[in-house]
């Protein structure tokens, strides 16, 4: 599909990590001026890139696309999310005695992170404030901070996947939602 033909209808957000320097052996990428893709931090490593939703694959947007379909950059996070919820079924959530898993489509869970109304639902119904783990991007769990066992069981999850998986992983880190953003949840003892 050329650049011409892609709309703004076909954006939607991808979570990624920061790679950190040296890591793969190889030199960060580059991009020609004006083809660097789009991205803004979203917690610790994770960043929030957005990508045009092709079958069986994503292109990363970039500043040249946003003149192109003349759209301001900084509108790109409300429009990636209600793509993703119109273009995505809604997630089916698999309940745990200690923790939530949220299924998709296997390949964008981790990007639910930026669906507020999810979380102003959700939110309620877990005691205490959100935590969630996003080991890769099609992985997303969450347990509410006083839900007996629950930081236990997302932070075994984030280490099973981390253990058996080399692909789309994310982080380890747990993430803890503070109003309307996610930070990193601070180790036991640290402020």
């Amino acid at each position: 599909m050329a650049g011409d033909d892609l709309d703004s209808s076909l954006i939607v957000p991808l979570i990624k990590r920061a790679e950190p320097e040296g890591a793969g052996g190889s030199s960060p990428l580059s991009w020609p001026e004006g083809d660097t893709p789009i991205a803004e931090e979203l917690a610790g490593e994770l960043y929030v890139f957005y990508g045009f939703d092709l079958p069986g694959a994503f292109r990363l947007v970039s500043r040249r696309d946003c003149a192109r379909m003349q759209l301001d950059a900084g509108d790109l996070r409300p429009l990636a999310v209600r793509n993703l919820t119109r273009r995505r079924a809604r997630p089916q959530i698999k309940q745990a005695p200690a923790a939530a898993m949220f299924v998709l489509d296997g390949n964008l869970e981790s990007s639910l992170l930026l669906v507020d109304h999810l979380w102003e639902q959700i939110g309620p119904q877990l005691p205490g404030e959100l935590i969630a783990a996003v080991p890769s991007r099609d992985m997303l769990a969450v347990t509410g901070s006083q839900v007996p066992g629950g930081i236990a069981a997302l932070t075994r999850c984030a280490d099973a996947v981390w253990q058996q998986s080399t692909t789309r992983l994310l982080t380890r880190s747990l993430l803890i939602r503070h109003g309307p953003s996610w930070q990193l949840l601070p180790a036991a003892g640290q402020p």
